[in-house]
Parts: C-alpha cells; sequence; structure tokens
C-alpha cells in the first residue's frame, strides 16, 4: 500500500529543505560533474524546472540525472536494475545494486558474483550506457566485505581491459546471443571480452576484413582468420592458444580494415 502524502506540503519541502541544500552543493565543494535526483512521481514540470534551474544558475556544465522529472534531465536513467534489451537512442544509465538492497542491511549477503557484474558492465557498454553501481556503507561508512570481494575481481578486469570498455560506441544489433562473450566496439576495433573457456572465437555474419587482433591484458598478438563458414558465410575467426583455453575473463581485440563496424542480415 502507497505512502500517503497528501497532507505534507512539498514546495515549502523544496523551498526550504532541497534548494538551501542544492546550494550548499553546488557552491562549497568546487565543481561538480553531475547531481543525481531522484524526484516523486508527484513532483510537477514547474517543480522539476526550478531545480534544473537552481542547478543551471550555479554551475552550468553540472549534468542533471533523468530523475530531475518529466523529461528535464540530460540523459535517461532507466528503472532499478533493469537493462535494456538494445541500444537506447541518447545517453542512459543503469543504476544497479550489487546485492538485494541499496543501503546496508545486515544479513544481506545476496552478493553478485564478479562474473555477473563483469557481465552486466559489459552488456550496459555495449549498449551505449553507464553502469551506476551501487554500495551500501554500514553505520560506520565502511564498505561491506561482500561489496569489496566483488569490486576487487571487477576492478581488476577493467584495469586490464579498460581500452574495451572506456570510449567505446553502442555496437550495432548483432543477430547471435554470444552465451561465452560480450562484444564493444570503436572505431576500426572490435572488442571480444571472452567469459567462458573458449578454444576459438567464431563470429559469424560481419563483413568487415580483420586486420590483426591480440589479447589486451598482456598485448599477445594472435592470427585472424577471414573466412566462410559452413553455410557460406562471411566470419572471423580465432584460434586461440592452448594456454589460453581455460582462461575466462579477458579480452581480444580485432583491428578492422574499415572504420565502422557492419553486421550481414539472416
Amino acid at each position: 500500500m502507497g505512502r500517503d502524502n497528501s497532507h505534507k506540503d512539498y514546495q515549502y519541502y523544496l523551498d526550504h529543505k532541497v534548494k538551501p541544500q542544492l546550494k550548499e552543493l553546488l557552491t562549497n565543494y568546487g565543481k561538480i560533474a553531475l547531481i543525481w535526483f531522484d524526484t516523486p512521481l508527484s513532483t510537477t514540470k514547474e517543480q522539476s524546472r526550478e531545480l534544473f534551474d537552481t542547478v543551471k544558475s550555479l554551475q552550468p556544465d553540472c549534468i542533471v540525472s533523468g530523475r530531475i522529472g518529466n523529461d528535464l534531465g540530460e540523459y535517461m536513467t532507466t528503472s532499478d536494475n533493469f537493462l535494456p534489451r538494445l541500444s537506447y537512442e541518447g545517453d542512459w544509465e543503469l543504476p544497479a545494486t550489487l546485492n538485494d538492497t541499496w543501503g546496508y542491511k545486515i544479513g544481506d549477503e545476496n552478493f553478485k558474483s564478479p562474473d555477473e557484474v563483469i557481465r552486466l558492465l559489459l552488456k550496459v557498454v555495449s549498449r551505449g550506457g553507464n553502469y551506476l553501481l551501487n554500495i551500501g556503507p554500514d553505520g560506520t561508512g565502511a564498505v561491506p566485505k561482500g561489496s569489496l570481494d566483488v569490486l576487487n575481481e571487477v576492478g581488476k578486469y577493467v584495469k586490464e581491459n579498460g581500452e574495451g570498455i572506456f570510449g567505446t560506441k553502442a555496437m550495432p544489433y548483432y543477430p547471435y546471443e554470444l552465451d561465452w562473450a560480450e562484444l564493444t566496439r570503436k572505431e576500426h576495433k572490435l572488442y571480444v571480452h571472452v567469459l567462458k573457456k573458449r578454444e576459438y572465437i567464431e563470429l559469424p555474419n560481419i563483413a568487415n576484413h580483420s586486420v590483426s587482433a591480440k589479447v589486451l591484458k598482456n598485448d599477445r598478438a594472435l592470427e585472424p582468420q577471414n573466412t566462410l563458414n559452413c553455410e557460406e558465410i562471411s566470419t572471423i575467426v580465432i584460434h586461440l592458444p592452448k594456454d589460453l583455453w581455460k582462461e575466462t575473463n579477458y579480452c581480444v581485440e580485432i583491428t578492422l580494415q574499415e572504420e565502422g563496424l557492419e553486421f550481414l542480415s539472416l
């Protein structure tokens, strides 16, 4: 049953609590890159505009999140823990939890595994979004060990394979679901994030011509082949060295002859 706020004066709260705190945050702490609102659904367009204008009057370059409401945010924020199936037109982000709660909750040890978080991160990035991953510090301000364990493993992957994460562009729709990998891209580059044990990389329906390939974390050179598969469909194949067959969570960068990435229709 929803909470009854009909007796509360929301405008008074905005004028005497929210705006003074906004001004404090935006004047006492130097340059603020982004401010994230989570306004009630009952917020009117005029009230959202008041907040937006307050931010821009104090810090014109500060980005305002989509949850300011009434289509006044500068990017779209999805519902909590909801991942768009396809790329979204424009800037967007996914707010997500590491376990089942946003704040600290004693006994909530249902943390996602590092593999799950890495996969989610790559799905978001491949669809052109930002992964806003929440942690819930305890009463002393300490980050729970369960969160740290996950973040340390995810951070290791990001550090080793950042070239295939930061500055990438949304992928065009690829007609195949790869249970063993996620794909990201830049101009002239296709990144294959290998998440399961694999003896070879096979990417059918790609019209591009591969020029070279390497393992990102150590610059180890690999030999891509431009071939036709059994259905005579243009395919990029890389036979991986045996010592990689039992590895997971690494990224292979494929350099492409063409600037853009083009997939063949089925």
